[in-house]
């Protein structure tokens, strides 16, 4: 899975919508002349919303027409037409938010993700439950360079998707969930896999592993959850999520060729000699049963499955299974044991 540059492109028709009841006119300028003649003779604030709704809607315009300066000198004007109304509009008014949103867009889109910042964080602390405009400011922390920007990026998507805005709950987990898999298979790469299973399982663990774009992308989350459980040395901690993933698809395996049936049977078999070192019963007829399971989604002929098995059943007092296990070990290679000597 790779992050998109601008997760925003992906809501440009569905994200700038008009406010309600604003209709397209024509001769925008001279619209927006008169008005401005209105606001110098008249300072109302119905007169003030009119000059900074027309402006609002010229910057879309640019932006339909991928006209990013124009689009930000209009939304700019937007703004600062309300701005200066020093509290007369509410920033929660609707075309506060959208001048504001669409000045943060035209930003992001136009290469300025630090201006963007600024922007989108007074539009959301304003209104934390504008769901689009919480998206795109996510979108915006994902552009800024930097751990800490990027950890925010993943808690504000992770955020949005708790909210249950729709449609926006669902774009934020897919987000958040593309994110922090990006970010932990860099952390893997970097040879830290505690730090990426920390990274990928505070979104998991919020969310849901099930929240990519489709099936296939679940199911590589799964699998990099168990994969950075085991290089941390969690053999148990694998096991769990790679056993999940095995029940909804045991076929699954990556492009190179690596099946997760294996992968899994060497976990079970890791797990299983954790376990061994426990003292207890518990932990030896655990043993055994992830011995078993180790051979069962793996090799099923496997000769150290066998002397697992053995050890564990010597520590349990069973010493008849011990012996059915050394005597199937020593029927299939009788220089098992001398190769182990070597």
């Amino acid at each position: 899975m790779k992050t998109c540059k601008l997760w925003a492109s992906l809501l440009l028709v569905a994200a700038l919508l008009l406010p309600a009841g604003i209709a397209f006119s024509q001769g925008r300028m001279a619209d927006i002349q008169d008005a401005k003649k209105l606001m110098d003779t008249n300072p109302t604030t119905n007169n003030r919303l009119r000059l900074a709704t027309l402006q609002y809607l010229q910057g879309v315009d640019y932006l339909k027409s991928n006209d990013m300066n124009n689009a930000l000198d209009s939304l700019q004007a937007s703004v600062w037409t309300l701005e200066d109304g020093k509290g007369q509009i509410p920033e929660t008014n609707p075309v506060f938010e959208e001048a504001r949103y669409g000045l943060g867009y035209a930003l992001l889109q136009n290469n300025n993700p630090y201006e963007a910042l600024l922007v989108l964080d007074q539009l959301v602390k304003a209104d934390p439950a504008f769901g689009k405009a919480k998206y795109l400011l996510g979108a915006t922390l994902i552009n800024i360079p930097g751990a800490k920007s990027t950890k925010r990026a993943v808690d504000v998507m992770t955020e949005l998707a708790q909210s249950g805005q729709a449609p926006y709950a669902d774009y934020g987990a897919h987000a958040a969930t593309r994110f922090a898999y990006d970010i932990s298979t860099l952390e893997a790469a970097k040879g830290d896999p505690a730090a990426a299973t920390q990274t990928l399982e505070a979104v998991t663990s919020a969310i849901g592993s099930d929240k990519g774009a489709d099936a296939q992308e679940n199911h590589m989350v799964m699998f990099a959850e168990g994969i950075y459980r085991r290089d941390a040395g969690d053999a148990m901690g694998a096991v769990d999520k790679l056993e999940a993933l095995y029940n909804e698809d045991s076929s699954f395996q990556l492009a190179n060729g690596v099946a997760l049936s294996g992968v899994l049977s060497n976990a079970y078999y890791a797990g299983a000699l954790d376990q061994l070192q426990l003292g207890g019963d518990g932990a030896q007829m655990l043993a055994v049963q992830m011995f078993d399971n180790a051979a069962k989604v793996g090799d099923p002929g496997a000769l150290d499955v066998h002397h697992g098995k053995a050890i564990a059943y010597t520590k349990l007092g069973e010493m008849d299974k011990a012996a059915e296990e050394l005597q199937a070990i020593v029927s299939k290679d009788p220089s098992y044991y001398d190769k182990i000597k070597k």
